[in-house]
């Protein structure tokens, strides 16, 4: 199981390939990116280890299990509504990281895109 570890900008990102991914709709935080119009740009965050689940009234998120400090958690995706997985690249993304009893650890929204300094995270909750 992969590991979360806390960014500069006070996020959670993970290391895929031995890059830090904090664009997770993104591949390995290049300009190739997730679009629901596409088909085959799914691949991009399966290859992280994503899927797609279902949360409840006919709403999905991308969903992955990780290990943060010794415990199980798992980070969500959505669009800003909290409705979809299916993201516009152009929209903002919705990050949720959950302790297995669903309770939330972190949440931000950011830009569907890899952090950078033009491009920090709006922190929700900590």
């Amino acid at each position: 199981m992969k590991s979360l570890f806390k960014t500069p900008f006070g996020t959670y990102a993970f290391h895929f390939n031995g890059t830090p991914i904090t664009g997770f709709l993104n591949s390995e935080n290049t300009t190739q990116q997730y679009n629901p119009n596409d088909h085959a740009s799914a691949k991009i965050p399966e290859s992280y280890g994503f899927t797609v689940v279902d949360t409840g009234g006919q709403c999905t998120a991308w969903h992955q299990p990780f290990d943060l400090d010794g415990r199980q958690v798992y980070m969500r995706i959505t669009d800003m509504d909290g409705l979809t997985h299916a993201i516009e690249p152009t929209e903002r993304v919705l990050v949720g990281v959950y302790d297995q009893d669903g309770q939330e650890i972190a949440g931000w929204d950011q830009v569907n895109w890899p952090l950078d300094e033009q491009n920090p995270p709006r922190i929700c909750h900590f």
